[in-house]
């Protein structure tokens, strides 16, 4: 049990995801059973603040200072982020689960990851002959997709939407796995030839559902051996090219999931330290596929002769 600021007590199980071992008072049923582990993070419901106290970034619905983050979903529920280690939930009347969930492991999450200084991608990844093969890209692209369809393909899933990763004990950096599930949009789920019927919306009224993993995750740390960035043309062709020097920094920074949030946090330096690491040691991919229409198989086949090779 424990106490929190209004001297009442929660009830908390225990979760994983992104190698943090988490005692949560919402249940989380998306995450990996908690494995007895003293916790890394704590998520209590409370009464959220409507500002911090110091602000050094905003925008439309947080506030970032030093220790805090502060996320307002209207109708959803307000989130306060402190120091890495702890989640406030201040749940709006008549709020469904299942959508206070979606913000938590999205914006909410990846705000206290940049607290732990853990770097995360805006990015999906499987796990190739051990090492982790990631797709980056803008939102919409195919990340998730990919994912989906590389997981049918046999390769293991490490991560969805947020990736992170972390340095190893012999520096090497790794991905930290998230949790077993990709969301799909409608769409993205009648490319995987999914039945609707044994999905779950993440969302009520958002076409977008959860993609039960189950045996197909892998929840062990992997080193990273690859990073394919996903852009279209308005050409017939597919293309892979490396990405160098100081494009693959930009790159990684680009494709930070919520980089804008480091600059309220303070993070802003460590963070691009933590590009310019994994820059060095890990190779980047830029991937280019035809704009109009998702052909999934010629992609997966061009990308799977590339990271086999």
């Amino acid at each position: 049990m424990m106490e929190i600021e209004n001297g009442s007590t929660q009830q908390a199980k225990g979760f994983r995801a992104w190698g943090l071992n988490i005692a949560s008072c919402m249940d989380l049923p998306e995450f990996l059973p908690g494995n007895g582990e003293p916790p890394d993070v704590v998520v209590l419901y409370g009464v959220v603040p409507d500002a911090l106290d110091e602000v050094r970034a905003k925008g439309v619905r947080y506030q970032a200072g030093p220790g805090r983050f502060l996320l307002t979903v209207d109708g959803i529920a307000r989130y306060l982020v402190a120091d890495g280690s702890q989640i406030l939930i201040q749940k709006a009347v008549d709020a469904e689960d299942d959508s206070v969930r979606l913000f938590l492991q999205g914006s909410v999450f990846g705000a206290l990851l940049h607290q732990r200084r853990v770097l995360p991608l805006h990015a999906s990844a499987i796990q190739v002959n051990g090492k982790a093969v990631l797709f980056c890209g803008v939102s919409g692209i195919g990340k998730s997709t990919l994912a989906g369809a590389f997981f049918k393909r046999g390769y293991p899933v490490l991560a969805d939407d947020v990736c992170a990763l972390s340095s190893g004990d012999d520096g090497i950096p790794m991905v930290l796995p998230g949790f077993p599930q990709i969301k799909l949009w409608a769409d993205a789920v009648s490319k995987l030839e999914e039945d609707f019927a044994f999905l779950t919306r993440v969302r009520q009224k958002l076409e977008k559902y959860g993609f039960p993993l189950k045996n197909g995750f892998c929840a062990d740390p992997t080193p990273i051996d690859r990073i394919y960035v996903l852009s279209t043309t308005n050409s017939d062709r597919f293309e892979i090219v490396s990405v160098n020097g100081l494009e693959k920094f930009n790159t990684l920074v680009k494709n930070t999931y919520r980089f804008r949030f480091t600059e309220g946090l303070g993070s802003k330096p460590e963070h691009f330290n933590q590009c310019a690491v994994v820059g060095r040691q890990v190779a980047v991919r830029q991937v280019t596929r035809p704009r109009r229409g998702f052909r999934i198989v010629e992609l997966m086949d061009l990308i799977e002769k590339d990271f086999l090779a």
